[in-house]
């Protein structure tokens, strides 16, 4: 738990808003980086969709005994060449400056839905992000986990999802700067991609290569 001054703080910062988390204890199996959905043990898997709780944002953040779970959303295009990427200009001073790979943001109570209250969080975030049409039945799709241990913002877990999407821009002008960008760009810029981005470009790249495609 952080410091009653720094409680003050957040208290007047996120007022009454709720979040919801896991214990620590029961993700700390979940690996650093990025991991797919289908190298997950299971037991692993059960405790990210079953052991998690609402709390105040304001004992959240910082609490390193509480881990905030995050719907992470990677936008790719038909042909699985390029991804939506955002840079924040505005909001977390943690994360101004960076590029992002997903759009994503904290689960709220409104959210609720059983097992699939991160996914319904995952579409709310998606769609108060970005102005897109999805291009495929199956909606948005589980991708995996991704964490960075040794960052400032290591009580977040994300979990990552896919979407497949057309005629994409950012909703949130004052926040979002928004563009696709291809393999060649994404190398170029890869060092201004907050963590969460790289782990996944590294994993893209290192499995995907060979048939051309971000995604299998």
């Amino acid at each position: 738990m952080v410091a009653s001054p720094q409680i003050s703080k957040l208290k007047k910062k996120y007022g009454s808003e709720q979040v919801l988390v896991a214990k620590a204890s029961d993700v700390s199996s979940v690996p650093d980086g990025y991991t797919n959905h289908k190298e997950l043990k299971r037991d692993t898997t059960e405790n990210v969709w079953n052991s998690w709780q609402f709390v105040y944002r304001y004992d959240a953040e910082y609490n390193f005994a509480l881990t905030q779970l995050i719907p992470y959303v990677v936008v790719t295009d038909s042909e699985e060449k390029k991804l939506y990427t955002t840079e924040r200009i505005s909001g977390d001073e943690r994360l101004q400056k960076q590029f992002q790979l997903g759009a994503g943001g904290h689960v709220n109570p409104c959210d609720v839905s059983g097992r699939d209250t991160i996914l319904i969080a995952a579409r709310r975030e998606l769609n108060e992000e970005l102005n897109i049409v999805l291009q495929k039945d199956t909606d948005i799709e589980w991708f995996g986990t991704v964490r960075d241990l040794s960052s400032p913002t290591r009580e977040h877990l994300g979990l990552v999802y896919l979407a497949h999407g057309k005629n994409v821009s950012v909703r949130e002008k004052n926040t979002l700067r928004g563009q696709w960008m291809d393999v060649s760009e994404l190398v170029i810029n890869y060092e201004k991609f907050e963590s969460w981005g790289r782990y996944i470009i590294d994993y893209l790249f290192e499995n995907n290569k060979a048939n051309g495609k971000l995604f299998k």
